[in-house]
């Protein structure tokens, strides 16, 4: 990871950070935490669902060798499978037990402004990394295509670990203590496919796995402050479309 990498990253970060303190000093965005009537399983569902998914990503990329997030190449039809097989046992969770979407931080109240706030979050974010001009210029299949994928993956991505289990590790250890977890969590999900990109090389993924544990416990800190993954998701799609392009 060269330097100038390292100081689009930064900028980013204190970009977002600094929009998202400055919308949320709106009372719109004052959001009421969520109950959950048997938090003693839901703790346990999540524990059990989170050492699942760090092994099937450990599985995804480290001996089948797919990419999990996006990365350009050609391995969009089977990224979009391993983003079905992920937010199946979820998915499967909410209808067998009668979940509301609510439970995965999908409130309908705050639908709009969280849909609004990611769109802002987004926008500043290609700002930030200068790709405006990428924009400009106009986007090719390959780049629309990257665009796609990266919604999808990232919105699966917040709605499993910002939605489902943020919430429910924040009604077991508090506000910081659910969202630094959920954060080590996605951390941990997120490093096998830093080891696969950068070679399995240990001095090249210290740093680039620093740069995600970042990012992973933003995104944490981004849903605890706008109450819903939609601004989370966007921001991130932002972000994985922004680093591809």
């Amino acid at each position: 990871m060269q330097m100038n990498e390292i100081i689009l990253h930064i900028s980013e970060w204190l970009g977002v950070i600094a929009v998202v303190l400055l919308l949320t000093l709106s009372r719109r965005f004052t959001h009421r935490p969520v109950a959950f009537k048997y938090q003693r399983r839901e703790v346990g569902i999540s524990v059990v669902l989170s050492i699942l998914l760090i092994a099937a990503s450990l599985y995804a990329n480290l001996v089948l060798k797919l990419p999990t997030l996006p990365a350009g190449g050609e391995y969009i039809s089977r990224q979009l499978i391993w983003t079905g097989i992920i937010l199946l046992p979820v998915a499967l969770l909410l209808i067998i037990r009668r979940q509301p979407l609510l439970s995965v931080g999908l409130s309908r109240p705050s639908m709009t402004l969280g849909l609004i706030f990611g769109i802002t979050l987004a926008l500043i974010t290609i700002f930030l990394r200068g790709k405006v001009y990428n924009l400009l210029d106009g986007v090719t299949a390959d780049e629309f295509n990257n665009l796609l994928l990266s919604l999808i993956l990232a919105l699966a991505g917040e709605i499993i670990f910002r939605g489902f289990l943020q919430l429910r590790f924040t009604g077991w250890l508090g506000r910081d203590g659910g969202w630094l977890l959920s954060s080590l969590a996605h951390f941990l999900f997120c490093l096998p496919f830093i080891w696969l990109i950068n070679g399995g090389v240990l001095s090249a993924i210290w740093l680039p796995a620093l740069v995600q544990l970042v990012q992973s416990t933003l995104l944490g800190w981004i849903m605890q402050r706008s109450g819903n993954v939609l601004t989370s998701g966007l921001y991130q799609a932002a972000h994985f479309w922004a680093v591809t392009l």
